[in-house]
């Protein structure tokens, strides 16, 4: 449903600001009750009467979501499925073995221990006005981003 709705009112273009979302809300919801025979229903009661192309391909869709639908409640789908959710686990596992843990909650906070945690040097309250050899009062922070260096 989100992706129908994403199709018909897509986040790159701004329509809140008029009646235009609330119509495209409505035309996928119609389409996930009615299927695509909606368009020719909402043309037909506003007098406008579909082409053979239209009624074609309305059909046509119609045809490949329900074949699609048919598909996925398959025991062999089903199957096929969970194998390769297994895949993605077993592949997560490994790179966890190989890189540790990257993206859980509080990941780099909740492992730590306080007896490994070193004192932190404190700044001096007020810097000197005076120019200073470099390195004196300078702190330098950076980030290395480490997941990815293993290969």
């Amino acid at each position: 449903m989100n992706h129908m709705v994403a199709r018909k009112a897509p986040k790159t273009v701004t329509y809140s600001e008029s009646e235009s979302l609330d119509f495209r809300v409505s035309a996928a919801v119609a389409q996930k009750n009615e299927g695509r025979q909606y368009i020719l229903q909402v043309n037909e009661t506003h007098g406008l009467y579909p082409g053979h192309y239209t009624h074609r391909k309305c059909s046509v869709l119609d045809e490949r979501r329900s074949n699609l639908s048919e598909e996925q409640k398959s025991v062999s789908m089903k199957r096929r499925r969970t194998e390769l959710n297994a895949e993605r686990m077993s592949k997560n596992f490994i790179d966890e073995v190989y890189e540790g843990e990257t993206y859980e909650t509080a990941v780099g906070v909740s492992d730590i221990e306080n007896e490994h945690i070193e004192d932190t040097l404190t700044c001096p309250a007020k810097r000197s006005e005076t120019s200073h050899a470099y390195g004196q009062d300078d702190v330098i922070v950076f980030d290395l981003e480490t997941t990815g260096l293993v290969k």
